[in-house]
């Protein structure tokens, strides 16, 4: 039999394995999501570099084409070369970031020939801004007609990679938000489960092992404490902490029983001797009546033969007064006697 000790650790233990197991569960689903949204962010990043560098490379055309293709004053020609050169740096840096952001090999292709479209109106805007300087009007507007090309090209070019990101950014939001999706359902089948194992063991370590036996040894205690010594202790033999109270109850009932059982013999035998004695009492009680009925009867004959001899003492006394009163009277005629021969002495 487990003792409640080691039920109460494994509870302990099988909800500390719950909660790692939620907890693998929830940082497994934390980390897909993590990798969805990752790639996410970096196709977002890849988008917003893509949109920045469509932005610069419009603003560097938009600003080449206002400089060779209108009259300026040498210091607006000057501020307008400026700003394009800086807007052509703005979009060197961009797409240099993009390049870097590019992961597939289509994409470093893409970014390889964008460089070189890039490099190639370069050149366009170097030639035409000479044939500027030249006065050389028809040269720059058939120089800037054949870089339209290249416009549209690296456009068309950034265009894909901003669709190809859109997509992927897309898909991994999809992915992300089924990856959540499914990541919760299994959290919470996870957690229902174990919810129901954990509960289920509570209960059996609760009402199996702690409650139920606890009652039964009340009951029992309770019926041991009125005197009901034959009263049944359960849980006796179990090897937890409910046998060994059980023991307890069932050792404690045990020397209840012996007490009992000694007092009944004493009380046995004290009626016993009780009996004993009045039997006793009642055989001498006999013996002296018997002997005093004899003692009586003695004494009643004695008595009877008192009263004959008290007659016949009566009568013998009546005799001798008889005889008395007669010795008496020859006394009387003796002593006249006397005295009548004492005076005839006299005389004599």
């Amino acid at each position: 039999m487990i003792s409640l000790k080691i039920k109460m650790i494994g509870t302990v233990i099988m909800l500390a394995v719950l909660a790692v197991v939620l907890a693998g569960v929830g940082i497994l689903g934390l980390s897909r999501i993590h990798d969805a949204t990752g790639r996410a962010d970096t196709a977002s990043t890849k988008l917003e570099l893509a949109f920045t560098s469509q932005v610069n490379l419009i603003s560097w055309f938009r600003g080449t084409e206002a400089v060779v293709l209108v009259d300026a004053t040498p210091e607006s020609l000057a501020e307008g070369r400026k700003e394009a050169e800086q807007g052509y740096r703005k979009l060197s840096a961009s797409l240099d970031q993009l390049a870097g952001a590019v992961t597939t090999e289509e994409g470093r292709s893409w970014m390889v020939k964008i460089k070189e479209l890039v490099n190639q109106y370069r050149a366009i805007e170097a030639q035409a801004n000479r044939f500027y300087d030249l006065n050389q009007k028809d040269d720059v507007i058939r120089v800037m007609r054949s870089g339209m090309n290249l416009d549209d090209q690296i456009l068309e070019m950034l265009s894909r990679i901003v669709a190809r990101n859109d997509d992927t950014q897309q898909a991994a939001m999809v992915q992300a938000n089924d990856t959540f999706e499914s990541a919760s359902t299994l959290l919470w089948w996870v957690s229902g489960v174990g919810i129901v194992v954990f509960v289920t063991l509570g209960l059996w370590v609760i009402l199996g092992g702690v409650s139920g036996p606890l009652e039964g040894i009340t009951r029992a205690m309770t019926a041991v404490a009125n005197g009901n010594l034959d009263a049944e202790v359960p849980g006796v033999g179990r090897g937890d902490e409910i046998g060994q109270l059980a023991g307890a109850l069932e050792t404690f009932k045990r020397n209840g029983l012996e007490r009992r059982e000694m007092a009944v013999d004493r009380e046995r035998q004290q009626r016993a001797a009780v009996e004993d004695k009045k039997r006793s009492m009642n055989q001498l009680a006999d013996s002296f009546e018997s002997s005093v009925r004899s003692v009586v009867d003695a004494l009643s004959q004695a008595v009877n033969q008192l009263q004959a001899d008290a007659q016949g003492l009566s009568a013998t006394a009546d005799q001798t007064n008889r005889q008395a009163v007669a010795v008496a009277a020859a006394a009387e005629q003796a002593t006249a006697n006397v005295q009548t021969v004492a005076a005839a002495t006299e005389e004599l």
